[in-house]
């Protein structure tokens, strides 16, 4: 005679909960199994692995949702150390990036383990982040408002100056001044799940002047604040350029900055700088970005020390340098990609 082959049910971690609470309530194997629809077989091992099965809920920091395995991390140790320090942050306000994670992740690594071959890469991350409850949360945002109906209108008369000029897109150049805040840390940050809202510090209001200016191929990166004429030469192009500026209203008119024939300055409609100024095409913000993950790393380099007094002893000179990294991390092909419409 065949032997009856065993029949098990995989459940979710969930369901075991609620089987095990039916359990508690005086339910016998049988009842369960007929309330749950589940071989008596599947209720008997999720009896026999009460303790586990409890334990593992009880540690677990987010909703267990759908999961069916009680999986350890392969470095238990590493990240309780790492969301310690996580929860630490978030508790002083203090925004934490993927790449601060992936790289306070590695230190932690090599000071419990003394190895180095951790490289806590984004699938770990993401993984640690399901399993501790970590969210994504913008700390402020803004929002601007432009007048679409300009644009095509511009473009039509800028495309028409460029070919009058038989300009080339190495010719063509964009400028645009922007504040930086340069005590300011990033405006978004991981959370934990029970975090509405990501409050930030109180908002340093030193700030900068910076104007980024670039060629439409990106092959002319200007030194920032600074203009000068000598690539067209050595580029073997007439000396002739066209530069687009916006129209604020510190900037003198158009008629006393045209007076050179082969340089000519072209004003941005009014209200519509958002949608037709290359260099809000995310360069600047790009900028921005940059110089606030470098000053977060600073930060960061110098973990005993309090973060309010490193910000005040960061100076307007460490700033500019600062500033002009950042700038010079913004490669050729994404200042193409961003005045690719000129």
């Amino acid at each position: 005679m065949t032997p009856t082959k065993r029949v098990h049910c995989s459940a979710t971690i969930k369901e075991k909960c609620k089987i095990l609470d039916s359990l508690d309530a005086g339910g016998s194997v049988r009842h369960v199994a007929k309330l749950f629809k589940i071989p008596k077989s599947t209720v008997s091992d999720i009896k026999k692995n009460r303790v586990k099965i409890r334990n593992f809920v009880a540690r677990s920091y987010t909703d267990i949702g759908q999961r069916k395995v009680m999986k350890k991390p392969e470095n238990p140790d590493v990240e309780e150390a790492l969301y310690t320090w996580f929860l630490q942050q978030r508790k002083n306000h203090i925004p934490v990036s993927s790449e601060v994670l992936r790289t306070k992740a590695r230190f932690f690594y090599e000071r419990i383990t003394g190895k180095t071959n951790f490289q806590a890469s984004s699938g770990w991350l993401d993984k640690f982040k399901a399993r501790r409850g970590i969210r994504f949360l913008k700390v402020c945002g803004e929002r601007v408002s432009s007048d679409a109906e300009a644009v095509a209108p511009f473009q039509l008369k800028l495309q028409a100056l460029i070919e009058k000029m038989q300009l080339t897109k190495e010719q063509v150049y964009n400028a645009d001044e922007s504040a930086l805040f340069w005590r300011v840390l990033p405006n978004t940050t991981w959370v934990h799940k029970d975090e509405k809202s990501a409050p930030g510090r109180k908002v340093s209001k030193d700030r900068v002047t910076f104007m980024p200016c670039s060629n439409a191929s990106g092959t002319h990166k200007l030194p920032l604040l600074v203009l000068v004429k000598q690539y067209l030469s050595n580029a073997n192009k007439p000396c002739r350029a066209l530069l687009l500026v916006d129209n604020a209203p510190s900037h003198p008119p158009e008629e006393e900055l045209n007076t050179n024939p082969n340089f000519i300055v072209v004003f941005l409609p009014p209200n519509c700088t958002a949608l037709v100024q290359p260099m809000d095409q995310n360069l600047i913000q790009n900028i921005k970005v940059s110089y606030r993950r470098q000053l977060l790393t600073h930060i960061k380099s110098q973990e005993n020390k309090d973060t309010m007094q490193l910000l005040k002893k960061f100076s307007l000179l460490d700033a500019v340098n600062t500033l002009d990294s950042a700038w010079k991390s913004i490669t050729e092909k994404n200042i193409k990609k961003s005045l690719d419409g000129i």
